[in-house]
């Protein structure tokens, strides 16, 4: 499978086809802001170009993928309810 195959599936997903802006004809995550100020567009193809590996057979690529964005998601989740925390007075922290 092809990296190009993995950042489609997960573009047909995106609203208004921002992944595919993230990317060059050669499917290479570009260093600037193609996302037009989407970072999580120019965040998701980041990480699926950077544990994409080609020698990896399809099942394994697929898997691989969705288990970064698994992560990302967890992350995300964890970060909501921490902020959501301050409204309900229980995130106590600091830097």
């Amino acid at each position: 499978m092809k990296l190009a195959e993995i950042i489609s599936a997960a573009a047909s997903a995106y609203p208004d086809g921002v992944l595919h802006r993230c990317r060059d004809a050669g499917n290479v995550c570009v260093a600037g802001d193609s996302g037009g100020g989407d970072t999580l567009a120019l965040f998701i193809v980041r990480e699926l170009r950077d544990t994409y590996d080609p020698e990896a057979d399809d099942a394994e690529q697929v898997a691989t993928a969705v288990n970064a964005l698994e992560t990302a998601r967890a992350d995300l989740r964890g970060a909501m309810d921490a902020i959501g925390g301050l409204a309900e007075g229980r995130w106590k922290g600091g830097d």
